[in-house]
């Protein structure tokens, strides 16, 4: 289905423009040219065409997905992240690490003293790599 939607995508949109979504979809560090209007430079075209490139039907949607996709490579290293933070006690990752890795509600209520054992965390993060 994915490569379904990405014909469709190929089929919708020139080389050119699959290009600039392409571009519009990394982050600002990350983009070479900086800035639109050196993109289209680039491309020799004006800073105009590639607003109304911006403006065609379902351009936006497919700059939305391929953002999330290229997004979505991080996320091993974001949760790794958290690991880390949760294991040192901070209480908002370990309550994070807790609803993604057990799969628990988030409207879940966690009521403490607000004193935490960092070794009794650490013990119970063990636990349960371990018995992954």
């Amino acid at each position: 289905m994915n490569e379904e939607k990405q014909n469709n995508s190929l089929q919708r949109f020139t080389v050119d423009q699959e290009n600039y979504l392409d571009w519009l979809a990394l982050p600002h560090s990350l983009r070479i040219p900086k800035t639109k209007q050196e993109y289209a430079d680039l491309l020799k075209l004006s800073r105009m065409a590639l607003w109304k490139w911006e403006q065609t039907s379902g351009f936006d949607e497919e700059r939305r997905q391929r953002i999330k996709r290229w997004q979505k490579e991080s996320t091993p290293e974001i949760i790794d992240k958290l690991k880390e933070k949760a294991m040192t006690g901070d209480v908002s990752a370990i309550r994070v690490w807790i609803e993604w890795v057990e799969g628990l509600d988030n409207k879940l209520r966690i009521e403490h003293t607000g004193k935490i054992s960092i070794e009794s965390v650490k013990e119970w993060l063990k636990t349960d790599a371990e018995q992954q």
